[in-house]
């Protein structure tokens, strides 16, 4: 009764969240719709029409002062007689016609808000007479002036506004050419845009540009840098709405980005209102799963890295009051108890493993050494060399000391070679004068620590293959720090001028294709091999390769320290 009673006072966490979570999914999208519904598609038909009516009433302004500008050029052309003195070949008369036509043209000036410079240029008298607005810059004053005389040498062309980019300003200009004469009336795109309300219209920029896209000037937001590009090169992130410039062959645009805030005024109360309910509602849904899930489960992976960093005998708690959370800690403790048991198990099971293998391998290895010393006294013993036997017990009771030391584990490197020295004083009494060895140790080395009978099983392997009676044969032993595998490693290198290794050996070593044979061959490198495997818990430490013309050649690598060890006495300096 009791448990059953704990499991009605249990809460499905779960099922709270769904319910929550579906809550707030209606409530995100109720806001959506509105948002992409009303708002954003009644705000952009309203911002785009009322960008095409600021763009179509700045373009009317921009016509009317283009067309005052024609009316002026037409007032100052038809049937002007002082024009035509101008050409006349007295002086007097036209210097007389000349002053007439600047008073007229300044009257033009004052009374017609057009055009901000007029100019009238004769080729045959070289003369040109210009009346400006006051303000207009004396440069760009020569620059128009020489505008109208190479439109007068050009002689006929095209009435229709044009465009001039002088050294500061950009120019519109039409002009009236008749034989040597040309008349100018001209405006800037400055003075064209001039009229904007850029105080009165935030966010918002026109452009003025030719028939090609061009962009010949900009007022507004962010218009300095559009000068010299182009319409199409604007963001794609902004409204543009066009409207050409009546007889000129020129548009204005006007152009904004997308959703000004400022236009949302019909729902912001509505927009508000859903988004004030949907964050209360967030509010409450965060201290709720804070308190149902993120607390228990911040504990619970608190407990779960401390048992993974080896607290095996902690178990995880939780204050949740979910059934799914109880579940979840119960089945989890459980099955932590099963792993630290199988765990247990399996370690003392490997242990006993590698024990064993440890000591099947230190039996291979030195029995292997035995019986090739045995063979060697044997074969002194027919020759009748009784005296080279005596030397040579001597000698392999140095050894016999060595290897029974202590058991599998590493000695410094220098009583290694130590050894392998006396072992080749043990070889010169069978084969005498018959072998060259060099021992090559790169210095601060000698302490290095590396697997006890390794050097002398490699030795003992060159006299197994490259050695043989009456012929001279060389050994060279090289140890030097190197790098392998991504770390730096202790590199034992035995190499001979033998016949080098068969085929076979070398793929059963490197490739790992197999151990010693059942004959009892291959003990020594098998066994070095796998040594090394246990001892340092990686693969491919030792490698055999042939060398040209002949000769074969052994490399160990050795780390700096083992991951597995037994324990031992030490070699002592007596027993050597």
């Amino acid at each position: 009764m009791k448990l059953t009673k704990k499991a009605k006072q249990n809460k499905s966490f779960l099922q709270a969240m769904t319910a929550m979570m579906r809550i707030q999914l209606f409530l995100a999208l109720v806001l959506m719709v509105l948002f992409l519904v009303f708002t954003w598609r009644n705000t952009q038909e309203r911002q785009r029409t009322e960008l095409g009516n600021y763009t179509a009433i700045y373009a009317s302004q921009i016509e009317n002062r283009l067309d005052r500008a024609e009316d002026m050029l037409a007032e100052l052309v038809y049937d002007n007689a002082n024009l035509n003195q101008l050409r006349s070949s007295d002086e007097a008369t036209r210097q007389y016609a000349g002053v007439l036509l600047y008073n007229e043209m300044v009257s033009l000036l004052r009374t017609n808000t057009g055009a901000e410079m007029v100019v009238v240029a004769e080729v045959n008298q070289e003369q040109v007479i210009g009346v400006k607005e006051a303000g207009f810059p004396l440069d760009a004053e020569l620059e128009v002036k020489e505008l109208a005389m190479d439109c007068a040498r050009a002689g006929n062309r095209s009435a229709r506004w044009q465009v001039f980019r002088g050294k500061e300003r950009i120019y519109l200009y039409r002009a009236l050419v008749q034989e040597s004469r040309a008349v100018l009336v001209v405006v800037s795109t400055d003075t064209l845009l001039s009229a904007f309300p850029s105080e009165e219209i935030s966010d918002t920029c026109f452009l003025l540009t030719d028939e090609a896209g061009n962009i010949l000037d900009a007022v507004g937001d962010q218009a300095d840098n559009l000068p010299g590009t182009r319409i199409d090169g604007l963001p794609q992130t902004g409204m543009r709405v066009g409207h050409t410039l009546g007889k000129a062959d020129y548009f204005l645009f006007g152009y904004q980005r997308y959703l000004d805030f400022s236009r949302l005024s019909g729902y912001v109360i509505l927009l508000f209102a859903v988004i004030l309910g949907l964050l209360a509602f967030d509010l409450y849904y965060g201290r709720r799963t804070r308190q149902e899930l993120l607390v228990p489960m911040e504990a619970m992976t608190q407990d779960m890295r401390r048992i993974q960093e080896g607290q095996l005998e902690l178990r995880i708690s939780t204050e949740s009051d979910s059934v799914e959370f109880c579940t979840l800690v119960d089945s989890f403790n459980r099955l932590v108890d099963e792993i630290v048991h199988l765990k247990i198990d399996s370690y003392e099971k490997q242990l006993a493993l590698m024990d064993t293998e440890q000591k099947y391998i230190r039996l291979q290895i030195k029995p292997h050494f035995f019986l090739n010393a045995m063979s060697t006294i044997v074969g002194l013993n027919r020759a009748g060399k009784s005296e080279a036997i005596e030397t040579y017990i001597n000698a392999l009771s140095k050894n016999i000391r060595y290897m029974f030391a202590s058991g599998l584990h590493t000695v410094p490197l220098q009583e290694e070679v130590r050894h392998v020295e006396n072992y080749f004083e043990m070889q010169e009494l069978k084969y005498p004068d018959e072998v060259l060895y060099f021992v090559d140790v790169d210095e601060g080395l000698d302490d290095w620590p590396v697997p006890q009978m390794l050097l002398h099983t490699l030795v003992e392997n060159e006299y197994k293959y490259a050695v043989a009676a009456g012929h001279q044969t060389m050994v060279l032993i090289k140890v030097e720090k190197v790098r392998w595998q991504k770390e730096d490693m202790l590199c034992i290198q035995v190499e001979d001028d033998g016949k080098g290794y068969p085929q076979e050996v070398l793929d059963s070593i490197n490739k790992g294709q197999g151990g010693p044979r059942a004959d009892g061959t291959r003990v020594g490198l098998a066994s070095i091999r796998r040594l090394l495997e246990l001892m340092y818990d990686r693969k491919n430490l030792l490698v055999l390769t042939n060398v040209e013309p002949h000769g074969a050649m052994s490399r160990a690598y050795i780390p700096a320290k083992p991951v597995h060890e037994n324990r031992h006495t030490g070699v002592q300096e007596a027993d050597l």
